[in-house]
């Protein structure tokens, strides 16, 4: 009596090995559009797509390369070359120079790591990043002067710093 508990126990452990193999082999076309067989993106449309469902909003809108500043420039090149592997291209005027450092800093280690997981992700060498910071900070938003602006302390003003505030720096 007791062998055969044994093994009824062992066929029904093998029997849902079995459905739950099944099931994952039938999530696999499901994620066909971002994912390959190895857990691998195949292409940087899968991973805008993936980026635009996790991020939403908050990805740049993206520009025709040709509105950059200095669009023939190496950096401007870089810009677009890095920064639209995973979303669109964002624009130079999108931070101010203080911010661009560590902006670039942060994706610069996200490229790195997914360059070790995605087939045609790639980030740049010291010198490409270099190159990219001083073109994006060349060209980069202009914080608001409140010097020159003393009626930001008024109700259009505080307006101004509670919306538009928060996409430019104030």
């Amino acid at each position: 009596m007791k062998d055969n508990r044994n093994l009824v126990i062992g066929i029904s452990l093998l029997i849902i090995g079995i459905i739950g193999l099944s099931a994952l082999s039938g999530m696999r076309p499901a994620m066909g559009g971002m994912m390959g067989g190895g857990g691998m993106m195949i292409d940087r449309a899968g991973m805008k797509k993936m980026m635009k469902g996790m991020m939403g909003a908050q990805l740049p809108l993206g520009l025709d390369p040709e509105h950059l500043p200095d669009p023939r420039s190496s950096g401007a090149q870089l810009l677009v070359q890095y920064c639209t592997q995973c979303h669109e291209l964002p624009g130079p005027g999108l931070h101010t120079a203080d911010e661009w450092p560590s902006v670039d800093d942060r994706m610069n280690r996200r490229m790195r790591m997914m360059s070790g997981m995605m087939r045609d992700i790639e980030a740049p060498d010291n010198d490409e990043l270099r190159t990219l910071v001083a073109y994006l900070q060349q060209h980069a938003q202009m914080p608001i002067d409140r010097a020159r602006y003393t009626d930001l302390s008024a109700p259009a003003g505080k307006l101004f710093e509670a919306t538009c505030s928060q996409c430019h720096p104030a």
